[in-house]
């Protein structure tokens, strides 16, 4: 799951529907945005995967930091499409649309064309996050998007972790040689490459093992501004699988979030086909929402 976490007023394409402005954002835009995004994601016929079950000033401090989104409101207020736009992976990735009141279908399909034409160019796919059984996942796959594998949700209270193995350690600019074909493997279609989850300016760690020699796993966590934590990524090489290392990992990043950074609670997503759903369970973690990616194709425009 893409998020920001840090940063100045969004830098991007901001307007309305219909009325002219054309501008950076105020604190009073941000905190409707954050509100609306929330007011929409307590229905969860209507909940975007992306936002939901971040507070409101965090989600507000999320709007801020993006670099380049696309953000297009309805005059009323009471609709809204935010793109969050990387153009060096030639990708957006989709909050919303978070539409309250009738006709939300064609609302959002003219939220959603105003945003595609606002793009940069380059841009070559959306990827959206609904929550399974909503009616923005049956509106996405009658844009013509394409879903992706099952993922579900985890999220743990916060536990009394015991201290870290000292087989893990933290992650160096010398691993990324043997992260970087470990991370494609396990994430080939993912947000962050291994060069980018290594950058620890923006609130993360990434955690290897064994603690001398090339890492045979590692695990990437975030304290993020709604003092949760949130696991981006868990792996081990499958030649050494089955020993414990993936627990050693999940442990040691449980540590450093609920024990050194006293946060309330971590979540997680997990593919449905994925076997470390059983690892998760055993450390407290408990499902609390499904969804499936998707990913909307653009043509040249």
């Amino acid at each position: 799951m893409r998020r920001a976490t840090s940063g100045d007023a969004p830098n991007g394409a901001w307007g309305r529907i219909a009325g002219r402005y054309d501008g950076a954002m105020n604190p009073e835009d941000v905190d409707r945005l954050a509100a609306l995004l929330l007011r929409t994601n307590e229905d969860p016929g209507s909940r975007d995967l992306h936002t939901w079950g971040t507070p409101h000033d965090a989600l507000a401090a999320e709007i801020r930091g993006l670099e380049r989104p696309v953000i297009v409101l309805e005059d009323g207020g009471r609709g809204v499409m935010i793109l969050d736009v990387a153009i060096e992976k030639a990708r957006a990735w989709a909050w919303g649309p978070a539409v309250e009141g009738d006709d939300r279908p064609v609302r959002a399909d003219a939220l959603l064309d105003e945003a595609l034409r606002r793009l940069p160019p380059g841009i070559e796919r959306v990827s959206a996050y609904p929550a399974s059984g909503s009616w923005i996942e049956a509106w996405w796959r009658g844009r013509g998007a394409r879903a992706g594998d099952v993922v579900h949700v985890y999220r743990a209270g916060r536990q009394d972790v015991g201290r870290s193995s000292p087989e893990v350690r933290d992650a160096a600019p010398a691993d990324l040689p043997a992260l970087t074909p470990l991370h494609d493997a396990a994430f080939p279609k993912t947000y962050l490459s291994a060069a980018e989850m290594l950058d620890a300016g923006r609130g993360r760690r990434v955690l290897v093992t064994p603690a001398a020699g090339p890492p045979a796993g590692y695990a990437c966590a975030e304290a993020r501004l709604d003092e949760t934590g949130y696991v981006h990524y868990l792996a081990v090489d499958p030649a050494r699988r089955r020993q414990g290392l993936g627990r050693r990992l999940l442990l040691a990043a449980l540590h450093w979030l609920h024990v050194e950074r006293g946060l309330r609670e971590t979540v997680l997503t997990v593919a449905d086909r994925n076997d470390a759903r059983d690892l998760y369970a055993q450390a407290g973690f408990t499902r609390i929402a499904t969804g499936q990616p998707i990913d909307l194709p653009i043509g040249p425009r």
